[in-house]
């Protein structure tokens, strides 16, 4: 099912493997920097280009995250892990815009490193002709915006990090506080037997 594309929406995009309260975190800010926007939908990949498969799988991730974004304007959108393949957000948004968005109302919401990469993502030119680019600037850095409809929003820190999570949950270690409280039932179901994290 598509989210309600008639009202102003964030699209955040990306891995999440696993979701953890960081991505939490960034959601919750950018909806509140952003007065116009009504509501932040997760947008799970299916495999991120130029990146590594997730170690997750699809299915997994995608449950992980229905059961940590909870609450009003919050939600989850599947399109790219039933698309399959590489996921390219250029074809998102023509997704999103024939679902009902318009271009005035729609955000991509994307990290600081990722912003400096854009010029290197598939029709980076026509992803700005159907959204406005929301970049994440994190307190203590300093982040330019490159094109003058992009929006640079400034954030406070989170000490989340997906590297150093995979690498607790790849050691067995299901006791970090950034893991969203109702997912960590079924991680812990997980461990050890089927451990998507760990090490071959």
């Amino acid at each position: 099912m598509s989210p309600d594309f008639r009202i102003s929406t964030i699209l955040f995009g990306g891995s999440f493997d696993p979701i953890h309260e960081g991505h939490l975190h960034v959601a919750k800010s950018a909806l509140a920097a952003v007065p116009e926007a009504k509501q932040v939908v997760f947008v799970p990949a299916s495999v991120s280009p130029g990146k590594a498969n997730p170690a997750a799988t699809a299915a997994q991730r995608l449950k992980w995250l229905e059961l940590a974004v909870r609450g009003p304007g919050f939600s989850v959108w599947d399109t790219e892990v039933r698309r399959g393949g590489q996921s390219y957000t250029i074809e998102t948004l023509k997704e999103a815009l024939a679902f009902g968005a318009a271009n005035d109302r729609l955000f991509w919401l994307l990290g600081a490193d990722a912003y400096r990469g854009i010029s290197g993502w598939k029709d980076p030119d026509g992803i700005r002709k159907l959204c406005r680019l929301l970049v994440v600037n994190r307190e203590g850095t300093e982040t330019r915006a490159q094109h003058p409809s992009d929006q640079i929003i400034s954030i406070s820190l989170h000490p989340a990090s997906s590297t150093k999570l995979r690498e607790q949950l790849a050691a067995g270690d299901c006791s970090s506080p950034w893991i969203p409280p109702p997912v960590r039932p079924d991680l812990e179901k997980l461990l050890p037997a089927q451990n998507p994290y760990a090490r071959n």
